[in-house]
């Protein structure tokens, strides 16, 4: 496998030596734990233990998805929360950060 890669460009591997990534094999690596990275947060939020869903979805759906997850994570309790994610996709900043949530809430939390 090892002398696949370095064939293919991903690796500089010789012999009994170190294995190290080339700028290519470095860009498909941080693609793969981003993918990964993604999946685990996403499946946390929706509380499923272990799907595996990042090779079925087009790149884009990926990003929205991502956007989606970041954005639960991150955002207080609100109801407009889905008017809100669609401006954090374009922007990545809380519309409710612009007003006093409390003020908004009728439990003043």
């Amino acid at each position: 496998m090892l002398k696949k890669l370095n064939h293919m460009g991903f690796v500089e591997h010789k012999k009994y030596e170190d294995i190290i990534l080339t700028p290519k094999g470095y860009e498909i690596a941080i693609g793969v734990k981003d993918k990964h990275d993604f999946n685990k947060n996403f499946c946390k939020i929706i509380k499923f233990t272990k799907v595996i869903i990042e090779h079925e979805l087009d790149p884009i759906t990926i990003t929205q998805v991502k956007s989606l997850v970041e954005f639960v994570k991150t955002s207080p309790h609100h109801p407009e929360w889905l008017k809100h994610f669609e401006i954090f996709c374009h922007t990545r900043k809380h519309e409710c950060e612009k007003r006093d949530y409390k003020k908004h809430t009728s439990h003043g939390e």
